[in-house]
């Protein structure tokens, strides 16, 4: 009694599907992707960081999303309260996150920690949280010292690892994430389990070509955090995408040209009290440009499966 009463109050946070928009089952019962071509656009809640995960659901999905990327330091809400979504939660509550938000139609598919676990101990609680929820990649920045277990233990959960870049720091000349070429050196010779997520604002921020540093990833692409920005300055500030400098048109073209196949992430860090309208046109202009670039004709094929690494990678 317990857990429906607490199933049906996380379930009131956030819209059901209308009739006529019911996801299709996999084949494992799953929900299918919101796909456009071989690319599947979602929301990074951190988007939403000042409101709790059922919030940021609910967000998601009203601009028409079907999958998410969370973090791990946001509150889960309703009668959870502050309790954060990461892999401390309790069993019972993380299932009961899973099974609302999928109830609301949308998938929980990334998951960000800086660390990725710290250590081995943590790496591995992390990856059962993934396997628990149903997550396909950790994005963060974890030590080189890490990576060879990591490398291991992604294909032991068969989940993968998305190494992150933020923007360069002057002040802390021993960071080289920001760097493409840097995270290139650190996944050579590592399984395809370990790989990069792109964050275009932070490149140009970095003061770098996204498209040219995009360029550089091919072949081990996990994940975007699809951004634009008004400015080429370590300032810079999010706008919506193809309103700034980014050059998001060609950043997906160079997407089509690498072959990436996988999740691009709304991570929209600018009018954080009220930015969900700024949401919907991301996601709009992503869309035009994706049929633009993807006929539906070759699009059918690509979207037979998720790009995941082979069992002997």
């Amino acid at each position: 009694m317990f857990r429906t009463a607490v199933l049906s109050m996380l379930v009131a946070a956030v819209p059901v599907l209308a009739a006529d928009e019911k996801p299709e089952a996999g084949a494992a019962g799953g929900l299918i992707a919101h796909r456009l071509g071989p690319w599947r656009i979602a929301v990074m809640t951190y988007t939403f960081n000042k409101f709790t995960l059922m919030e940021s659901i609910r967000k998601a999905r009203a601009v028409g999303a079907r999958e998410v990327e969370t973090f791990g330091w946001q509150k889960i809400g309703g009668d959870f309260g502050d309790v954060q979504f990461n892999p401390g939660a309790p069993a019972d509550v993380l299932d009961k996150v899973k099974a609302a938000a999928r109830e609301a139609g949308i998938r929980i598919v990334g998951f960000y920690d800086h660390e990725v676990g710290k250590d081995e101990a943590g790496a591995r609680k992390l990856l059962e949280f993934c396997r628990r929820m149903g997550i396909e990649y950790v994005v963060g920045e974890p030590s080189p010292e890490l990576l060879e277990t990591l490398d291991a233990l992604a294909g032991e959960y068969r989940v993968r690892i998305a190494i992150h870049n933020h923007p360069r720091d002057e002040k802390k000349p021993e960071y080289v994430l920001w760097n493409p070429e840097e995270v290139m050196k650190l996944v050579e010779g590592r399984s395809r389990w370990i790989g990069c997520c792109a964050d275009t604002g932070h490149w140009v921020r970095s003061g770098l070509d996204p498209v040219e540093s995009l360029a550089k990833y091919k072949g081990r692409l996990v994940s975007m955090h699809l951004k634009d920005v008004d400015k080429k300055a370590a300032d810079a500030r999010d706008v919506v995408w193809g309103t700034g400098v980014a050059d998001v048109r060609r950043i997906m073209e160079t997407m089509k040209e690498i072959r990436f196949r996988g999740v691009v992430s709304v991570e929209y860090e600018a009018n954080m009290d009220d930015n969900q309208a700024d949401v919907a046109a991301c996601i709009d202009f992503f869309r035009k440009h994706a049929e633009e670039l993807m006929p539906r004709s070759g699009a059918k094929n690509e979207d037979r499966e998720r790009e995941q690494p082979r069992k002997n990678d």
